[in-house]
């Protein structure tokens, strides 16, 4: 699947704004990833990087998500 930076985006249920919250978290993290070169392959190495992007991306700093979409 290729993920891009275009005009386009998923849709969900007007009024459903918990669900929106998840979709829009997810689809940034999936655009970041590709960006940052976190794959399938590599997480597990990346998991180590000293990039403090990547390892907010990947839970290894800050509390992402948490607050925001109590996960």
């Amino acid at each position: 699947m290729t993920i891009s930076k275009e005009p386009l985006t998923p849709a969900v249920p007007h009024g459903d704004d918990q669900w929106l919250d998840v979709v829009k978290s997810v689809m940034w993290a999936l655009i970041n990833a590709e960006e940052l070169g976190v794959t399938q392959a590599n997480v597990d190495d990346m998991m180590a990087s000293d990039d403090i992007v990547v390892r907010r991306l990947l839970g290894q700093e800050g509390d992402w998500g948490y607050s925001d979409l109590g996960l």
